[in-house]
């Protein structure tokens, strides 16, 4: 079976990598004669201008870095020859380079140069092609509720203007905000809306675009085998196109579809797929989740390959990204450390993960405000639009007016409690984990000599924990001790899944060992619960005999 999957793997990548030869080879003839063009000072202006936006239309999703050297030189003709349209076309290509490679800063002052030349010259469809991409880039940059704006205002002057492929475009992202913000009914809702437009268009890459993201949406909801289809059908179009970027993204889709059916060598395959088409973009912020999902899937197989992939790419990770990665980052390290008995470092690398992983779930509340607003949002732009049809009625407008400054309010009190409870929460939390991060820097401090030395596999040595906690173990709390040291982050229901028992008997399991280890009441009880069965079985038996010895005389 292993040996078919590896045929089918490499004829597939022979296959990829033949056509990409071909398409190069012919790519880069096209490029040579083209640049001939442009910097032939004979031909006619127009002539080498066109030469120059047919390169950066050709390459601006396969070499985004070749097109924003162009650009420069492009920029400096255009304003030699005072020619404002090339002008134009010179600050949007660059923009959409900048885009590509992730440099999404640099791409919004660019971009804010090209909406003002826009509005004076009154262009509305250059103008809601700015805003569309501005709503794009705030899109990649996660602010989702800025996004909607620039994007609203993009639809709505393709509205006015009547421009149906804009308007396709702009629903395509509009529905992958959502699908980003796990509103998948929204979502589905704008992707049907774009695809009745590119169906009549016959805008294929529009088309293969929705498909694509509709795959993500049947990955989100455990569809595996129709993500997979989408994935594939996406494919066979980027492919040929050579739109890596696109490329990139069902690559990705193939990869975390095959991992989630447990196909690890199909998952294996695609994830490198998806890092050496990044690379080639050289967007740090695709680079990223790839190089994680490659990490994860070689932890079974290797945790040193999969603990240097993470180890090489964290300079790679701030902030910038969100905390998501960061607590990915340090949960796959920690997993690996723990496979490979190095335990010090292991709880090293679980401390970092408990810090991004709290500041992550504050994330997942603004995340959630995010996504209660957008709702809202969309809910009052349907009511508005209800208004405007019934305006003839005087009452009713009025009494749809009452009902929309209602809702808006309460929605604005909504905000204000949701961000302060959340507030809130985080304090309260903050202090307990304080405490905890404490105490494992003191488990630290410790000599810890017999950790050093154990075999691969750190075991908890029952004897001395049951001496020092003056109380025999059953068999039942002992399964679950050995099943948090696996996963001390793990929640009762899988500890119940794997200890064949009832989540109300994990439950009482639990409280009765609370009450042994003498565990504090925290948020984190059971991470303290195996710090402390930790400590303990790494203290000697003789000393925790001695001290017992002297406490019952």
């Amino acid at each position: 079976m292993l040996i078919k999957q590896f045929v089918r793997i490499l004829s597939t990548t022979y296959v990829c990598v033949l056509l990409l030869f071909l398409f190069s080879t012919k790519v880069h003839a096209e490029v040579d004669t083209l640049k001939q063009i442009w910097l032939n000072e004979t031909l006619a202006d127009s002539e080498r201008f066109s030469a120059i936006n047919e390169f950066c239309k050709n390459n601006i999703y396969s070499e985004p870095s070749r097109v924003l050297e162009v650009v420069d030189f492009h920029y400096e003709l255009a304003q030699r020859l005072r020619s404002e349209n090339e002008v134009v076309n010179a600050i949007s290509n660059k923009v959409n380079a900048l885009k590509a490679l992730g440099e999404y800063e640099r791409a919004l002052d660019e971009l804010s140069s090209l909406i003002e030349i826009r509005t004076n010259r009154k262009d509305t469809i250059g103008l809601a092609n700015d805003y569309g991409l501005a709503g794009k880039i705030y899109h990649y940059q996660s602010k989702y509720l800025d996004a909607v704006k620039y994007l609203t205002e993009s639809l709505r002057l393709y509205q006015i203007q009547n421009y149906e492929i804009g308007q396709t475009r702009i629903y395509n992202s509009l529905a992958s905000v959502y699908l980003e913000i796990n509103n998948f009914d929204l979502a589905m809702e704008y992707y049907d809306k774009g695809k009745q437009f590119a169906q009549k268009l016959n805008q294929e890459e529009i088309l293969n675009y929705i498909l694509l993201n509709v795959g993500f949406i049947y990955f989100e909801k455990e569809n595996y085998e129709e993500a997979i289809l989408n994935s594939h059908l996406s494919k066979q179009y980027f492919l040929p196109a050579n739109n890596l970027i696109g490329l990139a993204d069902s690559y990705y889709l193939l990869a975390q579809s095959h991992k989630a059916l447990n196909h690890i060598d199909s998952a294996f395959h695609y994830s490198k797929k998806a890092v050496e088409t990044n690379l080639v973009l050289g967007n740090d912020g695709q680079i990223i989740p790839c190089k994680l999902l490659l990490a994860n899937i070689l932890l079974e197989s290797s945790t040193k390959e999969s603990a240097k992939i993470v180890t090489e790419m964290l300079p790679l990770i701030d902030n910038s990204y969100g905390y998501r990665y960061l607590a990915e980052a340090h949960h796959t390290l920690y997993r690996c450390y723990k496979a490979q008995g190095d335990m010090p470092l292991a709880l090293e690398m679980l401390e970092k993960y408990t810090t991004y992983n709290d500041s992550l779930i504050i994330e997942e509340d603004d995340l959630a405000i995010t996504k209660h607003t957008l709702q809202t949002k969309y809910e009052i732009e349907l009511l508005n639009k209800e208004l405007e049809s019934e305006k003839a009625h005087s009452k009713l407008e009025y009494n749809q007016l009452k009902r929309t400054f209602a809702i808006l309010s309460i929605c604005g009190l909504v905000l204000i409690l949701s961000g302060y409870f959340a507030r809130l929460k985080f304090l309260t939390h903050r202090r307990e984990r304080e405490e905890l991060l404490e105490e494992i820097k003191e488990l630290k401090k410790k000599e810890n000599t017999t950790l050093s030395l154990v075999a691969p596999k750190f075991e908890l040595k029952r004897e001395n924990i049951e001496i020092a906690i003056k109380k025999k173990i059953n068999e039942t709390d002992w399964k679950v001790l050995n099943i948090l040291l696996d996963d001390p982050v793990i929640s009762n229901k899988d500890i119940a899944a794997k200890a064949f028992l009832t989540v109300d008997g994990i439950g009482s399991c639990l409280r009765r060992m609370y009450i042994a280890f003498e565990v504090k009441e925290s948020k984190y009880k059971k991470i303290s619960l195996i710090m402390k069965a930790i400590k303990l079985s790494n203290t000697s038996s003789d000393l925790l005999k001695e001290s017992s010895s002297k406490e019952n005389n």
